[in-house]
C-alpha cells in the first residue's frame, strides 16, 4: 500500500468509530418549517387562476373534440389535406 492508501484506511477506521452527533435538531427544524407559511403575491395568484382556468378550458375542448377526431378515418390525412390546400 502506498502512503495515500494507508491514510485513507486510517480515516476509514476513524469514520467507523465515530458516532452520530449528540445534538438532534430535526424536530426543531421540522417545527419551524411547518410553522412557516408561504406568502403568495397577488400577481402570482392571478397567474395561478389563469393557468387553472386555461387547463380547465383545454380539457373541455379536448373532451369535445375527441368524438370528431375519432370519426375521421385518418385524422392526420385530413389535416395534411387541409394544409396542402392552403399551401397551393
Amino acid at each position: 500500500m502506498t502512503g495515500i492508501d494507508q491514510r485513507l484506511m486510517q480515516l476509514l477506521e476513524l469514520a467507523r468509530a465515530d458516532g452520530p452527533p449528540d445534538v438532534d435538531l430535526t424536530e426543531a427544524i421540522m417545527t419551524r418549517i411547518a410553522r412557516t407559511q408561504v406568502q403568495v403575491a397577488l400577481w402570482e395568484r392571478q397567474w395561478m387562476w389563469m393557468a387553472g382556468l386555461s387547463a380547465a378550458v383545454a380539457a373541455i375542448v379536448a373532451i369535445a373534440a375527441i368524438p370528431y377526431w375519432q370519426a375521421t378515418p385518418d385524422p392526420l390525412a385530413e389535416v395534411m389535406e387541409a394544409v396542402s390546400w392552403v399551401i397551393q
